[in-house]
C-alpha cells in the first residue's frame, strides 16, 4: 500500500529506511540529516494534536455507511489448470513474505496461471466486468480473497481515479480511517472499502503485482457526470 507519512527528525545523523519481513530485513535507502538546523522548526506543528469539526462530521456520515450491505463484491481467484491446480496445496500464511517456490514461479506464464477479479453477482471476470457509477456516489465494495482458490496469496488492489476508505477487515472496523487508492488484501481475508466516485471518466481496477496485471487481473469501470 502507498502511505504518506510526516517524519520529524530531531537529531542529525543517518537514518535507514528498511523493508522488514519475519525472515529478512532489506535496506532501501538512507536519509542524511545535517547538523545545521532548518530556518524554521516545525516541532510545534508536528507535536500538536489537532481536530477538525468538518472531518468529525464527515466521519459520522461514514460510520453509518460502514454497516450497510455492500453495493459491489469482488472475489480474488487464482486458477492453475496447467499445474494440476497446485496439487491442492496452499500457502500457510496470509502474506508470502519470501519467494519459496522459485522453480514453479519460473514456469508460471499467463498461459498456465490465471489471476482473476470476479464479480460473483454476474460471474464476469477481469475485463468482462462492467461497472458504472455516477459522480458523487459512495460505493461500498467488498473484496474477498478466496481462501480456496488454487493459490491464495496477498493482492494489492488499486482503484485508479478515485479515493477510498478501508472500512473493515474480516468484519472488524478500522479505527484510523485514511483516504487510499490501494489496499493490500491478504489471503483468505475480506475487506470492505468505501469508494468516493468524484472523478468522471473510465478508470482501471487492478492488482498492483505486475505479473498478475499481465495475466489480465484488471477491469475498467465508468463514472458518469451527474446531470443537474
Amino acid at each position: 500500500e502507498r502511505v504518506i507519512v510526516d517524519v520529524f527528525f530531531e537529531h542529525a545523523g543517518q537514518f535507514s529506511l528498511e523493508h522488514r519481513t519475519p525472515e529478512r530485513t532489506y535496506p532501501l535507502a538512507t536519509v542524511i540529516v545535517q547538523a545545521q538546523p532548518s530556518e524554521h522548526s516545525f516541532a510545534q506543528e508536528f507535536f500538536t494534536l489537532r481536530t477538525s469539526s468538518e472531518l468529525e462530521a464527515e466521519r459520522a456520515k461514514i460510520t453509518a455507511e460502514a454497516f450497510r450491505q455492500p453495493d459491489k463484491t469482488l472475489a480474488i481467484v487464482a486458477e492453475m489448470p496447467g499445474m494440476e491446480h497446485h496439487g491442492g496445496g496452499h500457502h500457510p500464511e496470509a502474506i508470502e513474505w519470501e519467494d519459496t517456490m522459485e522453480e514453479m514461479n519460473r514456469m508460471s506464464t499467463p498461459q498456465n496461471m490465471f489471476w482473476k477479479l470476479v464479480d460473483p453477482s454476474s460471474g464476469a471476470a477481469n475485463q468482462a466486468i462492467d461497472w458504472s457509477f455516477t459522480d458523487g456516489d459512495r460505493v461500498k465494495v467488498r473484496i474477498v480473497n478466496a481462501p480456496d482458490s488454487d493459490h491464495p496469496m496477498q493482492h494489492p488492489i488499486h482503484f485508479h481515479g478515485q479515493r477510498f476508505l478501508v472500512l473493515s477487515r474480516d468484519g472488524i472496523g478500522t479505527e484510523n480511517l485514511a483516504w487510499k487508492d490501494t489496499v493490500l488484501v491478504p489471503a483468505g481475508e475480506t475487506v470492505d472499502i468505501l469508494v468516493e466516485m468524484s472523478n468522471p471518466g473510465a478508470w482501471m481496477v487492478h492488482c498492483h503485482i505486475a505479473e498478475h496485471l499481465e495475466s489480465g487481473m484488471m477491469f475498467t469501470y465508468h463514472v458518469q457526470e451527474r446531470r443537474v
